[in-house]
């Protein structure tokens, strides 16, 4: 996954190597701390949280907000 700052204190999240294909969180705000989904990718990692909300991601599921990048575009696992 990787997170991109954009201009006027956004951020975008995309998620690419994954079972399923290619996703990504459009533009969203960031407060004046951290943005939210990284932190939460940080405490699901640090303690290695496998069923959490990145590690479905990273399986492959899906959730409504996060569009296709390529849509129909699926990757073969290795």
């Amino acid at each position: 996954m990787s997170f991109r700052k954009l201009p006027e204190n956004q951020h975008e999240i995309v998620v690419r190597d994954r079972e399923g294909p290619d996703v990504r969180l459009p533009a969203q705000p960031v407060g004046p701390t951290m943005p939210h989904d990284l932190v939460h990718a940080v405490v699901e990692t640090a303690p290695g949280i496998e069923d959490g909300f990145w590690g479905a991601t990273a399986r492959g599921s899906t959730f409504q907000g996060f569009p296709l990048v390529t849509p129909g575009r699926h990757r073969a696992r290795a």
